[in-house]
C-alpha cells in the first residue's frame, strides 16, 4: 500500500500527482498505512509538513501476524518526503497498532492510535503506559472476534 497524492485548486476538480510515499524502510516493507499530518517549523524555522503514519510489515515468525509501528516523514513542499523511520514501536503482544491521528489543543500535542488486543485490556493499558502513553480513550466491550473489534485507542500528549 502506498500513499497516493492528488491536488486541487478548487476542491472540485482533482489532479493526480506522483505517489507521495511508497514502502522503502524495513518497518514499512509491506505497506505505508494511514496516518495524519501537521505543519510544524523544522530546526531552521521553515514550515514543514510532519506526517505520522503506520509502517506495516508481516511478521517473519510464520504466525501470519502483522508488526505495525508509527513512523515519521517530513516534507517542505508536500510532494517529496524524507522518512525518519520508526518513532513509536509496536508494543509486545499487540497485533494491530495503527492509524495515528495527531492534533494540538491549547499548545499541547496529542496522539491517538488504534490498538487491537489479544491479551486482557488491563495488560495493554499497562504496556502502553510503560511506553509513555496515557489512558485509553475507549475500550470496546465487544465479544466479536478480535480481528473485527479494532476500536481501542490510547492517548498520548507529545509535549
Amino acid at each position: 500500500i502506498h500513499w497516493g497524492h492528488v491536488s486541487s485548486a478548487d476542491l472540485v476538480a482533482w489532479r493526480r500527482e506522483p505517489i507521495a510515499m511508497a514502502p522503502e524502510l524495513d518497518a514499512e516493507r509491506d505497506g505505508v498505512f494511514s496516518g495524519s499530518a501537521a505543519v510544524l517549523p523544522d530546526a531552521e524555522g521553515v514550515p514543514t509538513l510532519a506526517v505520522l503514519y503506520t509502517g506495516h510489515r508481516w511478521r517473519d515468525d510464520g504466525s501470519g501476524g502483522a508488526l505495525q509501528s508509527q513512523c515519521l516523514a517530513t516534507s517542505r513542499d508536500g510532494a517529496a518526503f524524507t522518512k525518519h523511520g520508526v518513532v513509536i514501536a509496536c508494543p509486545d503482544g499487540v497485533p494491530d497498532f495503527r492509524d495515528p491521528k495527531i492534533w494540538c489543543t491549547d499548545g499541547r500535542w496529542y496522539l491517538v492510535v488504534g490498538v487491537a488486543m489479544v491479551v486482557a485490556a488491563w495488560e495493554v493499558v499497562k504496556r502502553l503506559r510503560e511506553g509513555g502513553f496515557d489512558v485509553p480513550l475507549y475500550i470496546s466491550n465487544s465479544r466479536r472476534p478480535l480481528r473485527k473489534a479494532k476500536r481501542n485507542c490510547a492517548c498520548n500528549p507529545l509535549t
